[in-house]
């Protein structure tokens, strides 16, 4: 992300899909893709550009329809509108930056499965995603920097629930260990290359290490030279909180980085509220777009496929996993779009009412 863009506004939501617009016209698109696609022969830069351009409008304007219709719609149904609407949203990311995609129709796969049976006392959370050989998702998956997944690498719906930030207090509430610890920041800029934050003792748990380990693997993971942390003290094994100091050789509060901590171990909720994560698996993190994409995978297939035990779900009240669920997908409507818009301008966008 090259810039942080704050934008003022009574209706964050609405104002977010206002910047979609822009690639609702020909003559912006076209413009933004030649630019994108500038590394290319000329030849090829201009005739990519006109022949990707309405694809990408309809991408955008069929997203824009699924999450109009998923903002009213009953939640037998709204998981699969949203899914449609990530799909499309996400389509258009990738050929934004592939101008030749689809370049075969398997790409055009899911790239993920899930089980196609289930069980008759059926819980949402223990359910699991298998990772395919191609489809949409590795696509994504790749242009976001991911890790690389082994064919069948498996994940379970409460590993995945369990760091998505703004869901942490219902995810806690049905008796599960959330794997985000929030992070308190300074707001002085007493040295402008730091920036002195405080973290709960419970990190240490989370990432199963001890105050100078946590120090190790924050630094084993920042994505880049600028920046590193450091221990401005020995702890107080008392204390109810650690204090770290970021340094930032760019001279910036976190606050004023695009990318913000850039360390792998971070996860920022919708408002930039910033939290340390667990690894998803003892050996994988995935980026939170590609996460949101299993999840609402996995529950677009449900009510789809499986309307029986989905209805059990909606309908009942013998299962709890609507309870987090709801929560997820009213988040994932107003996050994912705008994780999506951010990685499509390079800009970092906060809505702020």
């Amino acid at each position: 992300m090259k810039t942080i863009n704050r934008v003022l506004t009574e209706e964050p939501y609405n104002k977010m899909w206002d910047y979609y617009m822009y690639f609702e016209s020909e003559d912006t698109v076209k413009q933004f893709l030649l630019q994108k696609y500038s590394y290319l022969d000329t030849l090829s830069t201009q005739t990519l550009a006109y022949q990707n351009t309405p694809k990408i409008i309809y991408y955008i304007k069929q997203a824009r329809a699924y999450y109009n219709a998923a903002q009213t719609s009953n939640t037998l149904v709204k998981p699969l509108l949203l899914y449609y609407g990530m799909t499309s949203l996400s389509k258009a990311l990738i050929n934004i930056n592939d101008p030749y995609y689809p370049k075969t129709t398997s790409v055009l796969r899911h790239g993920i499965s899930t089980r196609k049976i289930k069980k008759t006392q059926y819980h949402f959370l223990d359910d699991e995603i298998k990772i395919q050989k191609e489809g949409l998702f590795i696509l994504l998956n790749d242009i976001l920097k991911g890790p690389t997944l082994p064919l069948n690498t498996k994940f379970l719906v409460f590993e995945l629930l369990s760091v998505i930030p703004e869901i942490k207090d219902s995810y806690e509430r049905l008796n599960r260990k959330s794997k985000v610890v929030p992070v308190n920041l300074t707001h002085h800029y007493q040295n402008p290359k730091q920036t002195t934050i405080y973290v709960s003792q419970n990190v240490l748990r989370i990432l199963a290490t001890d105050y100078y380990g946590l120090i190790d693997m924050l630094n084993q993971r920042n994505k880049d030279d600028s920046s590193k942390f450091i221990l401005p003290e020995d702890p107080n094994p008392h204390a109810t909180y650690l204090k770290l100091i970021w340094e930032n050789t760019r001279g910036h509060h976190v606050l004023d980085e695009p990318l913000g901590f850039n360390n792998e171990y971070f996860i920022e909720d919708v408002n930039r509220r910033f939290f340390i994560r667990s690894k998803i698996t003892k050996d994988i993190n995935l980026p939170e777009i590609s996460i949101h994409f299993i999840l609402m995978y996995m529950l677009g297939m449900l009510c789809r496929y499986e309307s029986e035990r989905w209805g059990e779900i909606v309908l009942s009240s013998s299962s709890s996993d609507m309870f987090i669920i709801n929560d997820y997908l009213n988040i994932s409507m107003r996050k994912y779009p705008n994780m999506i818009l951010n990685h499509l301008f390079n800009e970092l966008f906060l809505f702020i009412k």
